[in-house]
């Protein structure tokens, strides 16, 4: 039986970003084809921030349309963290991780144990649903923000009121904008649909990598529940050699934990400051629009930044507390019935399952559903401090 894939998903994602670290194929030229689309996609990604980055200084020098600052500042925050998250997961090589899960899913082919491939089997549907989901949400954003901006252009009987107001980012253009307004449109299609893309090949990859790591410890508490049956079908009754190849389990799982929070705490960090910046200036936007298109605009964008919080934060947590439940599955199994080298076993890896262990944001504290909230806390202190600002 053919074990379904947990990374099928963020791998569709990441190849349609130029991000995918493995060989796609044989073909040499489409190879080569495939190395020059990541370079393009990298060199547009700079592009398109410092271009946000340098209007965002002229609108902040001119002070003269609070509105356009805001909407400035969210979308350029909403587009650093983005591409930020990207040149990370590059340089840490966050995707060469999905190897760890090819190796595992090919041991979930070889094993007889129905229970264990029946609960990783719903674990691959839940994680493409949670994966949909979010870029559902974050499709519905870009979608509702793209859609108000061209139905002000169909609605504008000529485009003069372009010449000081952005289409969608606020972009620099060697040209007048009122003046060449289907490749403006062109151009901000095509960075919200780059965009969207990146967003969803980022999050996905994280949330896969979480949910794997969740998976694995859920596995090996299963596996400690019926240890005893478990060394009676595959290792000829020898308990204290079944326990042995758990605890193995239990300290790859940790290092496989260790080294996702190496390689992503950044990422978290990140996270943790600019969604909170993003909630701010987006909360303010809302409250400063005065039409009722342009506020659900916001609305949108702001949901999928709260959506995408809270959904990290559960799943961060979900390691912690699942690495905490492996001390309770070691209890729950016969291990009174066994001989006195495998309660010693038992009981040192139960000690260790005790101490938490998961992911961080940079090097301050461990990421958990309260993590979410303190963001939006930040959120609130960030939007109280710009509201009063803002006017002056």
């Amino acid at each position: 039986m053919e074990t379904a894939r947990l990374s099928k998903v963020p791998e569709l994602f990441l190849l349609l970003c130029g991000l995918w670290p493995f060989k796609i194929t044989n073909n040499i030229l489409f190879t080569k084809m495939y190395n020059f689309y990541t370079k393009y996609q990298l060199i547009s990604y700079v592009s398109v921030i410092l271009n946000l980055l340098l209007n965002l200084v002229y609108t902040l020098v001119k002070r003269n349309q609070p509105e356009r600052i805001i909407s400035s500042l969210n979308m350029f925050i909403i587009v650093f963290e983005i591409c930020l998250k990207v040149v990370i997961f590059q340089l840490q090589k966050v995707p060469l991780m999905f190897s760890e899960i090819s190796k595992y899913e090919a041991a979930m082919r070889a094993s007889n144990d129905a229970q264990v491939r029946k609960y990783y089997e719903q674990e691959v549907q839940y994680c493409r649903r949670v994966n949909i989901f979010q870029f559902l949400v974050t499709f519905f954003a870009c979608s509702g923000f793209a859609h108000i901006s061209i139905m002000r252009v169909v609605a504008s009987e000529d485009m003069s009121e372009f010449k000081n107001t952005p289409f969608m980012h606020d972009l620099w253009y060697p040209f007048k904008r009122e003046k060449h307004m289907p490749w403006v449109m062109t151009v901000a299609i095509l960075c919200d649909t780059q965009g969207l893309f990146c967003n969803a090949a980022s999050q996905s990859t994280l949330i896969c990598l979480m949910i794997y790591a969740r998976t694995r410890l859920i596995i090996l508490q299963i596996r400690l529940k019926k240890f005893d049956k478990i060394a009676q079908e595959q290792y000829h009754g020898n308990a204290e050699r079944a326990i042995k190849e758990l605890i193995n389990e239990h300290q790859d799982l940790i290092k496989f934990v260790q080294l996702l929070n190496d390689r992503t705490k950044y990422v978290l960090l990140l996270e943790f400051i600019l969604n909170s910046l993003c909630v701010a200036s987006g909360t303010l936007q809302f409250l400063i629009i005065d039409t009722p298109a342009g506020r659900l605009s916001t609305f949108c964008l702001n949901f999928y930044i709260v959506v995408q919080i809270f959904i990290l934060s559960w799943h961060a947590n979900e390691i912690t507390e699942q690495g905490l439940g492996v001390a309770a599955s070691i209890a729950a199994s016969n291990w009174h019935k066994q001989s006195k080298e495998v309660k010693t076993l038992l009981i040192v890896m139960m000690m260790r399952a005790q101490i938490p262990f998961g992911l961080t944001v940079g090097s301050f504290f461990r990421m958990t559903n309260s993590t979410a909230l303190q963001t939006m806390k930040v959120a609130y202190s960030y939007m109280s401090i710009m509201r009063q600002n803002i006017g002056k």
